[in-house]
């Protein structure tokens, strides 16, 4: 942007509120300005907002003449009174402001004043003696119950008498005319001594205000770059940028916003600059392999600004990635005494040996060794590990790291038979604890064989009847195999305990006694009686009344509407019986009596 561009034309909007206090020892409103002894006065607190202009910066269209600027509003709150309550049309409240560094005499050459009438209903601005008074301020007057008013204008701020980064007393002056229009009466704020008509009044609360450069300019970052635009790791990467702002305003931080990354990356300053003529910042960092999207980003007291997207590709040091070939374990299947030999090929492209290379096996990883020494990996290098496992069922991968890169297999099995060990039983449970004849009741035991023998049998014996259980096919007894049974039980109290075979061997859970439960309550019934008589359960053992709750209503209904119909019909049929008797008797009368 170009420093030398004159002039610069800056827009604001200034509103003064006017506000009319009540009329002392009386009911009035108005200011009543009435020659003499009498004075409107303004109260001590009057003040006014805010105590520093600030002027934001909407647009700064490049290769224009003129920045635009947003207008701001500023505000002198007045309270006044008169002690008269005549009412006067011509009356006219006067506001001016001064450059001076200190309250001037009024009607100076760069004094700026607003004049305001009342003329009913109707105000306007005029022409005044100091500079920059102009009939094209805008002026848009308002009041609100004859108590107040406000009055709003827009000025060009250098009409105004105002200058970028320059302070500006705000004295306030209120004339009015007498009531014939031919006196102009000063009206001095309060603490002003009335004797000395030709001092300003002020009721800013700093007496100062001021523009402030970083509100006319935003600031800009030149030159951003990242050199070298692109590498391999563990190049250092340089990103610089130049902030510049026309104002001479210093930036609160500058910094780089890497896209996929939460936090901010601050830029540092390389030399004592000045703002105006750029001052350079720059971050250096060594970045791991990846593809980077980022930003610059810079802010000042009112604006925040950032360049577009830049893209940074990091290659790795080197470009191929090694290869695991031919992953093999010999035999697939064997016994405790089988030694394992897991092996696999390693290919380089570069030639470069691993760092290292593992065979996991159960998330812990043991080495293994190159087959020769002095094999090229550029050719391929075979790697194994020999070892001896206990009876089980094993998962397993290999993996290698180059130092650049990490390749895994994928997952396999293997399986160590053995006779030595005994299956195991567990977590043997029945639900519910307590129920009735309906309830079904449901054992389960877990069955698991490290040599991976497949169970014979497995039972729960329940108050010494031994009943089978089931499991789902295709389940793995080295991992774990869930059996279960479902059973209908008589009344009373019962125990249980589960008993399994591999075949080899047999298991009790629990080793010695028994687990107690369920509880099984049929009302009027005696302990050990059965439920009823029924069909067999499903599973083998445990004969019950197999009529759910429902189908017992359904047919308690039946038989009462059985039982109800049948005692109709009786009752019918006694009547239509009475009625032929008391019709026959009553035949025979009348034929007597005839």
């Amino acid at each position: 942007m170009d420093a030398r561009i004159e002039p610069v034309i800056v827009v604001i909007a200034v509103s003064v509120v006017i506000t009319c206090g009540q009329v002392l020892g009386g009911s009035g409103g108005d200011i009543i300005i009435e020659p003499g002894d009498i004075h409107p006065q303004l109260d001590g607190n009057s003040r006014s907002y805010p105590e520093e202009w600030d002027i934001a910066t909407v647009l700064v269209d490049k290769g224009q003449t003129k920045a635009k600027i947003m207008p701001v509003s500023v505000f002198l709150y007045i309270l006044a009174w008169a002690d008269d309550g005549t009412r006067h049309d011509q009356d006219f409240i006067e506001v001016c402001f001064d450059e001076g560094d200190n309250a001037e005499h009024y009607f100076d050459s760069d004094d700026v004043c607003l004049r305001v009438y009342r003329n009913g209903t109707r105000y306007e601005s005029v022409r005044n003696e100091g500079v920059g008074a102009q009939n094209d301020w805008g002026v848009a007057i308002r009041e609100s119950g004859g108590t107040r008013w406000y009055v709003e204008f827009r000025v060009e701020y250098e009409k105004l008498g105002l200058r970028i980064g320059r302070e500006k007393s705000m004295g306030l002056m209120l004339r009015y005319w007498d009531k014939d229009g031919d006196e102009i009466v000063p009206v001095w704020p309060a603490g002003i001594d009335y004797e000395k008509p030709n001092q300003w009044g002020s009721i800013s609360s700093s007496n100062k205000w001021k523009l402030h450069p970083s509100l006319i300019f935003k600031p800009e970052l030149a030159n951003a770059v990242v050199e070298p635009a692109s590498g391999r790791y563990p190049t250092e990467f340089n990103f610089s940028a130049s902030y510049v702002d026309m104002d001479g305003d210093k930036p609160l931080g500058v910094s780089i916003i890497f896209i996929d990354q939460p936090q901010k990356t601050m830029m540092q300053k390389t030399e004592e600059c000045g703002p105006k003529t750029g001052c350079p910042y720059e971050y250096k960092a060594t970045l791991d392999p990846g593809t980077y999207r980022f930003y610059f980003t810079a802010q000042n007291r009112q604006h925040t600004i950032k360049t577009g997207e830049y893209i940074l590709e990091v290659l790795p040091e080197k470009d191929y990635i090694p290869q695991l070939r031919n992953p093999v374990l010999e035999p697939f299947v064997g016994n405790r005494r089988t030694a394992h030999e897991f092996g696999f090929e390693y290919y380089d492209e570069g030639g470069q040996h691993p760092e290292s290379a593992r065979m996991v096996i159960e998330d812990h990883g043991d080495v293994m060794m190159r087959r020769r020494p002095g094999c090229r990996p550029e050719q391929g290098c075979w790697y194994y590990y020999d070892e001896l496992f206990p009876p089980g069922f094993y998962a397993y991968y290999y993996r290698i790291d180059d130092g650049y890169y990490f390749v895994t297999s994928n997952k396999s099995w293997f399986r160590i038979e053995g006779f030595e060990s005994p299956p195991n039983l567990t977590n043997g449970s029945v639900t519910p604890l307590e129920g009735g004849a309906d309830t079904k009741f449901f054992y389960s035991v877990n069955y698991r064989d490290l040599d991976g023998d497949y169970a014979e049998f497995v039972v729960v014996s329940i108050d010494g009847d031994e009943y089978s259980m089931m499991t789902v096919p295709g389940c793995e007894p080295s991992l774990g195999c869930l059996f279960t049974t479902t059973r209908r039980l008589k009344n009373g109290s019962h125990e249980h305990f589960f008993e399994a075979s591999d075949g080899n061997q047999t298991v009790r859970f629990p080793e010695n006694g028994t687990f107690t439960g369920p509880m099984v309550i049929i009302p009027g019934e005696a302990a050990g009686e059965k439920a009823g008589e029924g069909e067999e359960d499903e599973q083998n053992g445990g004969w019950s009344l197999d009529i759910d709750e429902n189908t017992r209503n359904i047919m308690l209904v039946v038989v009462v509407c059985v039982v109800v119909y049948m005692i109709r019909a009786s009752l019918i049929k006694r009547r239509k019986k009475k009625k032929k008797l008391f019709g026959g008797q009553k035949k025979r009368i009348d034929e007597k009596h005839s």
